[in-house]
């Protein structure tokens, strides 16, 4: 009878491995890290993952803050309370903001005032042009203060609008940015 205790204990060792193998891959699969996101016109604005700091104003004036602990389809869990989506009238988006010089018209007001002031100085150095400061530098300086105050000034509160989608996603979604 040695023979049907050694087939026995191997089926049960492939039975434990094949178990763990299984259960390894349902387990990987079920702790990835889920993200929030806030999409208009199919563009990211803001992104929250668990572990993230939010703070929001719902829709009946009451601000709510915490750290996210959990995210289902339709709702979060935060360090203080539960949060359906529905109910968010602004969130806070500070954190969100990033330098991004090719912001629009902002950063062509900033880049374009910058240029001039180089070119115009480079031909002022080189002798093509008289020297010192013109009209044409108060409004090249003009232009990039406009730009940089349009590329640095954010609003802090995203308002929850019509163009706006709030979506859980996780690593499967295109909208997926591995953590930092």
């Amino acid at each position: 009878m040695p023979g049907i205790d050694s087939n026995r204990s191997k089926r049960t060792v492939r039975i434990i491995v094949l178990t763990l193998l299984f259960s390894g891959s349902l387990l990987s699969h079920s702790f990835s890290q889920k993200q929030l996101v806030f999409l208009k016109r199919g563009n990211v604005v803001a992104r929250f993952s668990v572990g993230s700091y939010f703070r929001c104003i719902l829709k009946d004036d009451k601000r709510k803050e915490g750290v996210i602990l959990r995210l289902d389809e339709f709702s979060m869990i935060t360090s203080s309370d539960s949060i359906p989506f529905l109910s968010i009238e602004k969130m806070d988006i500070k954190s969100q903001h990033h330098f991004n010089v090719r912001s629009g018209f902002g950063g062509l007001f900033f880049l374009g005032g910058i240029i001039y002031l180089i070119v115009d100085g480079a031909n002022k150095a080189l002798g093509y042009t008289d020297g010192g400061f013109d009209q044409g530098d108060a409004y090249a300086m003009a232009f990039a203060g406009a730009g940089a105050a349009m590329i640095f000034i954010k609003p802090r509160y995203l308002r929850m609008t019509d163009g706006i989608v709030v979506r859980t996603i996780d690593r499967d979604s295109q909208y997926y940015q591995p953590p930092e």
